[in-house]
């Protein structure tokens, strides 16, 4: 099996969940005229429904993969993702666009799992946080094309372009996972879910809280700065978007240092980054009038965010290796619902207090997961 072609496989993987739970915003409205929706609210609401759905298939699907073969359930996830995405780019009326997100959701669940526990099974022993770290800038592409592409396309062409490239990516990227299905690398034991024995995994309780704290400040952070800069800044739609470019720049740039991980230890750096992360959350507070000084500090943002959910996906594809199907389910549910829950209060901080406060809101929130990694993680790799 070619290890670089597979690393470009699973990176694509990435690139195309992330873009398709993060374009909807930025046509939102023009969806709502197209297909007769009463607002752009009520598009937005289709990616609560992904984020939802998603949440469930990694919750139900994704602890069955193992037993499955890790290439061959790619295969039909991205299968199922382009039906979601041709589903959703057709769409007359509110309920199909629903389904179509709903849909694209069950397989996001069960894909992103996948993705990360191939990582760790090709990755050569030593080198896990770069293999890693190569395939987590899907993320930064998303965020590119995501935001600002969406809006290029639905510009030049139309916004349903956007859902009909997606869709036939996934096609070819169900073609490429096809031929990266062998013998050798379908070969696991069947364990089927276990829940309470990935639960018991030591470490694995204590990962878990912390992808909460880390995914829940991050979304809830992100998710009101571009609002910010256009309501309180005075900045313009594009000049909004720079946030999330510098962002991406930032947390793919840090993927070069990712060896830095494999040879100083996860941990080791890990309990440096997330004390780091604390004073990154409090910065963007204070820099919060200024938008120069918003920018700078979200493309630090991105670097550190970076290093943080590659030593977290590390940490749980080791602590949990005999269950790694069970753990990554789990770990994409925990990371939804932590969206679910802080978006909402954050945005209740937002609207009384504005995004000073939601920052800190992140600085409060990191606390218990910079508390366990300095102090509780012991089971974990040094």
């Amino acid at each position: 099996m070619n290890n670089t072609l597979s690393v470009w496989i699973l990176l694509a993987v990435v690139s195309l969940i992330g873009s398709n739970a993060l374009l909807l915003s930025p046509v939102a409205g023009e969806i709502a005229t197209n297909i007769g929706a009463t607002s752009a609210a009520q598009v937005v609401f289709a990616s609560s429904l992904f984020g939802a759905s998603t949440a469930a298939g990694a919750l139900f699907l994704a602890p069955h993969a193992d037993d499955w073969g890790l290439w061959r359930t790619l295969r039909f996830v991205m299968l199922g993702f382009a039906l979601a995405c041709f589903l959703t780019g057709s769409s007359t009326n509110i309920f199909t666009l629903y389904s179509g997100q709903i849909f694209a959701g069950f397989s996001s669940g069960l894909g992103l799992p996948i993705v990360y526990g191939l990582t760790a099974r090709i990755a050569p022993k030593g080198r896990e946080s770069v293999y890693l770290g190569r395939v987590l800038t899907g993320w930064t592409i998303s965020l590119v094309f995501g935001v600002s592409g969406a809006a290029l396309v639905a510009d030049l062409l139309h916004w349903r372009a956007n859902y009909l490239f997606l869709g036939a990516f996934a096609v070819v990227l169900a073609v490429l996972s096809h031929l990266q299905v062998t013998p050798d690398s379908e070969k696991k034991p069947r364990l089927g879910v276990q829940y309470r024995a990935a639960l018991q995994a030591k470490g694995v309780m204590g990962l878990l809280a912390c992808v909460f704290c880390f995914m829940g400040a991050f979304y809830g952070t992100y998710g009101y700065i571009g609002i910010h800069a256009t309501q309180v800044l005075e900045q313009s739609t594009t000049q909004a978007g720079l946030i999330a470019l510098v962002y991406g720049i930032g947390f793919a740039g840090t993927s070069l240092f990712d060896g830095v991980l494999d040879r100083l230890g996860p941990m080791r750096v890990g309990r440096v980054i997330f004390c780091v992360l604390l004073f990154v959350y409090a910065g963007l507070a204070f820099a919060s009038q200024a938008w120069m000084s918003l920018l700078l500090m979200s493309f630090i943002w991105g670097g550190i965010n970076h290093f943080g959910l590659n030593i977290l996906i590390g940490q749980l594809n080791a602590a949990g290796a005999e269950y790694r199907s069970t753990v990554l389910g789990l770990n994409s549910a925990v990371t939804y619902f932590a969206v679910f829950v802080t978006t909402g209060i954050f945005g209740k901080v937002f609207v009384d207090f504005g995004f000073a406060y939601v920052a800190l809101g992140g600085v409060i929130l990191l606390l218990p997961a910079v508390t366990y990694l300095i102090l509780g993680a012991k089971a974990m790799r040094a």
